[in-house]
């Protein structure tokens, strides 16, 4: 195998590994969150690396930052306890997207994913968020059902 191929079966799998530290569990933490946030900052850099010049100077910054930008918000979508949060980081990471498109001259798209999903989907979810107060008593509230292969499993669809 080339190294290339090797760089990217290991930010694969360093991906995988900052999912999975940084998905939320029911008894707490037994990483340090630091350790989780590391290993993906380094697995964006391995992908990073592999990437040549798209454009001029000026589109290539814009667009890795944008893309960087959507990434953690993404991951911060999935990694945090509370829905409202999720929800603001759900946001981040849909103005982040649309901010992609627009970049590549896609406009309608970018305004659709912007009127679309930011302003009605979201909107919907944080008015039955607030309508239910969820307050997590129960056991399956509390405990994330997540395993090192479906965070693997999603590391290796990104």
């Amino acid at each position: 195998m080339s190294p290339t191929q090797w760089s990217f079966g290991v930010a694969t799998l360093l991906a995988a590994l900052s999912l999975w530290l940084l998905l939320p569990r029911g008894g707490g933490r037994t990483w340090p969150i630091w350790v989780g946030v590391l290993a993906g900052l380094i697995s964006l850099g391995l992908f990073g690396a592999q990437l040549g010049r798209l454009g001029s100077l000026p589109g290539d910054i814009l667009f890795f930052a944008l893309g960087g930008l959507t990434v953690a918000a993404s991951v911060a979508t999935i990694s945090f306890r509370n829905p409202v949060y999720c929800a603001i980081w759900f946001a981040l990471s849909l103005l982040g997207t649309a901010g992609l498109f627009l970049l590549q001259g896609a406009q309608f798209l970018g305004l659709a994913t912007v009127v679309v999903y930011a302003g009605a989907i979201l909107v919907t979810f944080l008015f039955v968020l607030m309508l239910a107060q969820p307050e997590g008593q129960a056991f399956y509230d509390r405990l994330s059902w997540e395993s090192l292969w479906a965070a693997a499993a999603g590391a290796l669809l990104v």
